[in-house]
């Protein structure tokens, strides 16, 4: 992703957080009324992701909810093996499959002399 659109996106995060209700319907609402001037906020915060946006909705009410923090003991069951293991790994299968072919039409196959 280019840098400026991870700083887009960036903004856009920390106004959503500024504005949060505390549910997705009442952010959808919020964000998709329409106001006196006629202008919608996220049309706004999708061009100008900034304070505007935070001062036309107002701060949001919902309780801050932060991550659990991971343990320094669950850490190393966390990270992800190195590439040099998963080189040589063998791909498994993601369905194992019944032995019956699904949605398949059976063909006939004329009798050639």
């Amino acid at each position: 992703m280019a840098q400026s659109k991870v700083e887009h996106l960036q903004r856009m995060l920390a106004v959503v957080h500024k504005i949060d209700r505390g549910s997705a319907r009442a952010n959808r609402t919020a964000l998709r009324s329409s106001r006196d001037d006629g202008s919608i906020p996220l049309d706004l915060l999708a061009t100008a992701p900034d304070e505007r946006v935070v001062a036309l909705l107002g701060p949001g009410d919902a309780p801050r909810r932060h991550s659990p923090k991971v343990s320094v003991d669950a850490m190393p069951d966390r990270t992800p093996r190195p590439p040099e293991e998963l080189v040589g790994a063998l791909q498994d299968r993601v369905h194992a499959a019944s032995g019956r072919l699904l949605a398949v039409k059976p063909v006939r196959v004329g009798r050639r002399n």
